[in-house]
This record gives C-alpha cells, sequence and structure tokens, in this order.
C-alpha cells in the first residue's frame, strides 16, 4: 500500500503534531528557526543532513521514512521473531491508514499502552 503522507514536509508535520508540539518548539529541538521549519512542511525546502540526523536522533524515526515514508527494516529482525513480525504488520497497516485521526488515536492509545517503555521528554534530551 502506497504512503498516503506523500511528502516530507507532511511527515515532518505529522511527526510534530504526534508530538503535540508547536512549530517554534519542534524547530528549537532540532536547532533550527521556526521559518526554516515552516518551509520545510510546505515542502519548499528540505531539511539539511544535520537537521534530518538530529530528528532521527530526538524522535526515533528513520530517515528512510523522513525521506521516503517507508520503514526499512532488516529481513532478519523480522524473520527470526514473528510476534515481532506480527506486531510490525498491525501498527504499518494502522499507520498507512488514509485517516490521519486513526493513526493520531493509534499513536495516542500506544503511547498510553506502553508508556513504561518510552523514555520522557527528559530522557530524550
Amino acid at each position: 500500500m502506497p504512503d498516503i503522507i506523500d511528502s516530507i514536509g507532511k511527515r515532518l508535520k505529522l511527526l510534530r503534531k504526534t508530538h503535540n508540539l508547536t512549530q517554534k518548539e519542534f524547530a528549537t529541538s532540532i536547532k533550527i528557526s521556526q521559518g526554516n521549519l515552516s518551509e520545510m512542511e510546505k515542502d519548499k525546502i528540505s531539511p539539511s543532513y544535520d537537521t534530518l540526523i538530529l530528528i532521527t536522533k530526538k524522535y526515533e524515526v528513520s530517515a528512510d521514512w523522513i525521506l521516503t515514508g517507508e520503514t526499512t527494516l532488516h529481513k532478519n529482525e523480522l524473520s527470526e521473531n514473528l510476534d515481532l513480525k506480527e506486531m510490525y504488520d498491525v501498527l504499518h497497516k494502522i499507520m498507512s491508514d488514509p485517516d490521519p485521526e486513526i493513526r493520531i488515536w493509534a499513536k495516542i492509545q500506544f503511547r498510553k499502552t506502553f508508556a513504561e517503555y518510552m523514555p520522557t521528554k527528559e530522557q530524550k534530551k
């Protein structure tokens, strides 16, 4: 199924909104200006290599996803762990849903359910 979030700017905006951040907060966290972030979200400019690295580390997303909308996992990771493959398949299906409200709802539910396993904002800094 093709990714419904069809641009870098839209994926950056989704990432920011998923973390409930304003443009200013998100921009500050990745060491760019709010204006640059706004231009990125409108697909007028692309993130620099340094910005891309900061985003991937701070928000634990792959560069593949930011740049292409696809997530790459090594085949061994899924073939060796069937439970992981099953969970990945379900999450991938949900996150590929064309309805952004479903994707956001799923992320909120995931965070609530697995909060004890997820780093806090302070731990990410």
